[in-house]
Formats: C-alpha cells, sequence, structure tokens
C-alpha cells in the first residue's frame, strides 16, 4: 500500500450525499500561544495494486508527528487498513481509498513540526509551522 498524497485542511465534515467535504484546504501555519494542543486534519489517498487488494487483507499504516528537533512528540498511532477492488474497478487498476485522518499532538516550542504518514510502500511528510503571535 502507498500513500498517494495528504492534504492538510482546517475541517472535514461528511457530507449529505455520503462524500467528504474539506475547507481550509493546506492550512499549515498556526500563530498560537504555547503550550498549544493541536489537531491536524488530512484528506489522505490510499493506494493498494490490484493484486495486493483482497477482502480480509491487512495492510499497515502509522501515523506520527515529530517536533522541530525530529523527536516524536506524541505517541504514534499503529493500524491496518483493508482495501478491496470496488465492483466497478477495472481488472489491473490501482484500488484506492480517500480517508479523513487526523493527528493531535501537543506545540511546545515555536518551529516546523511534521505529521509522518506511512505505508508499506512509501510514506509522506506533512509540515507545520507553528510561530510567536504577533501584537
Amino acid at each position: 500500500m502507498r500513500v498517494v498524497y495528504a492534504v492538510p485542511v482546517r475541517h472535514i465534515e461528511q457530507l449529505v450525499d455520503g462524500t467528504l467535504g474539506a475547507f481550509g484546504i493546506e492550512t499549515q501555519l498556526f500563530a498560537v500561544p504555547l503550550p498549544a494542543p493541536m489537531i491536524s486534519p488530512l484528506v489522505v489517498a490510499l493506494a493498494v495494486p490490484h493484486a495486493e487488494a483482497h477482502d480480509g487483507v491487512k495492510h499497515p499504516l502509522s501515523i506520527k508527528v515529530l517536533g522541530p528537533d525530529l523527536s516524536e512528540v506524541a505517541p504514534a498511532l499503529e493500524t491496518e487498513i483493508g482495501i478491496a477492488p470496488g465492483e466497478n474497478t477495472p481488472e489491473g487498476w490501482e484500488c484506492r481509498v480517500v480517508t479523513a485522518l487526523a493527528a493531535r499532538w501537543e506545540a511546545t516550542e515555536y518551529g516546523t513540526y511534521s505529521v509522518e504518514i506511512s505505508a508499506s510502500d512509501g510514506s509522506i511528510s506533512v509540515p507545520y509551522i507553528v510561530s510567536e503571535p504577533q501584537a
């Protein structure tokens, strides 16, 4: 499984038709007094080659948050996700799922934090800049 993309957003909600509404796309700059509780919602697309997509087969996925010194600032989330072809997925095509994820962490110093989303076939890093509020 691979992470196709991860887009930071301000807010995600499920719409009446079942799709996801993402608001405040590319929200990555925060001017806050410290310490500050942070929530980083993300719209994430995951893909599995058709040959690896079967009901019941789980693929590892982890999410961790690194601080400005690149140390982990919150416990990593380790999980598994199953992706199976839909009834309209052509043979041989990648099987994809788009989902909402969120990382919770506390900013204790100013600088660049990153949310790292890792799957078996690579990872994506999403930076967040935390700065001092201007008077």
